[in-house]
């Protein structure tokens, strides 16, 4: 019996890289008969065929898909049509974000069943920092009462990098977010997340981090208190792009081994001499501040706690 759920990525030419390596992990990470592995690659014109080949020699299913059939939004908004480009054959969708290393077994997450009407999705960094007094924190509290999130919404903002739903509840919420977009005009500072949160956060049951571990976490996280299964990588400087704190070579190492097998996939992860001292001299002091904000007791408490009420 073929699977009912399929593990659903999005990209297009300038993200093939993390794409193919994410989806070789989940594809190594899932069992066959637990989910099937695609990735639908966004475009507005022809597809080479060597992109088909990349992921047919890893059993993960390309799907090309023309950028009209996503309404000609960003490639992450794309998400918002999975249920029209999606095969019929499935009931069940698990979305995860390109920037995404997969490290352990996804079958648990995979074969997860929400209550009716509800969906699985990891709590936003933000709902951590929510009452900070930080200038930071207190501008986002702002922008997000700004755009009608009340404060009890604050304490369940998702982070939409990994999104466990049925289709049914993923049609319903996609449909309302995309209405919005268009209501609204201008767009969101957090594109389609925000969209997703002000229609659906009602609905969202938490997952543990270990689910969408935001990469950050490793530079303050004590070692062990979390086992991360999908590390997300939420902002440049990613790992394709060098070694750079905290992920390191660990992180890194994957994307040389896979160019190593396809070279000409070696631009996609070349940055300018500027650009990757810049990176560097910014993860430094990143990580210096981060140890010293997200570090605190405190702070660790409240993630303890955050992890204890998940529902998976």
């Amino acid at each position: 019996m073929s699977p009912r759920c399929c593990i659903c990525f999005l990209t297009d030419e300038k993200y093939l890289l993390p794409t193919l390596l994410a989806a070789m992990q989940a594809r190594r990470h899932t069992s066959a008969n637990v989910a099937d592995v695609a990735v639908f690659f966004v475009h507005g014109g022809a597809v080479p065929d060597r992109f088909r080949s990349y992921f047919a020699d890893v059993s993960v299913e390309f799907i090309a898909v023309e950028r009209r059939c996503t309404g000609a939004m960003p490639i992450h908004a794309a998400r918002l049509f999975l249920d029209e480009i999606l095969d019929a054959r499935y009931s069940e969708i698990l979305y995860l974000d390109a920037d995404v290393q997969v490290t352990a077994s996804l079958n648990e997450l995979a074969g997860a069943v929400a209550p009716d009407g509800k969906f699985l999705a990891a709590p936003d960094p933000f709902v951590i920092c929510r009452d900070w007094t930080s200038a930071q924190a207190q501008g986002l509290r702002r922008y997000y009462e700004g755009i009608g999130l009340a404060q009890e919404q604050l304490q369940n903002y998702f982070n939409s990098g990994v999104i466990r739903a049925s289709r049914i509840v993923w049609r319903e919420i996609a449909i309302a977010a995309r209405k919005l977009i268009n209501a609204r005009g201008e767009p969101f500072r957090f594109a389609d997340q925000d969209a997703l949160n002000l229609v659906a956060a009602g609905c969202c049951m938490p997952l543990s981090y270990r689910w969408n571990y935001p990469a950050f976490f490793r530079g303050f996280m004590p070692p062990d208190t979390i086992e991360p299964r999908i590390e997300h990588f939420m902002s440049d400087p990613r790992p394709w792009f060098g070694p750079f704190r905290p992920w390191g070579w660990r992180a890194y190492t994957p994307y040389v081994d896979l160019v190593a097998k396809h070279p000409e996939l070696a631009p996609l992860m070349r940055a300018s001499l500027f650009t990757h001292a810049r990176y560097a001299l910014q993860q430094e002091y990143k990580g210096w501040t981060e140890r010293r904000a997200w570090g605190r007791p405190a702070v660790l408490a409240r993630i303890a706690e955050m992890e204890k009420r998940a529902f998976l």
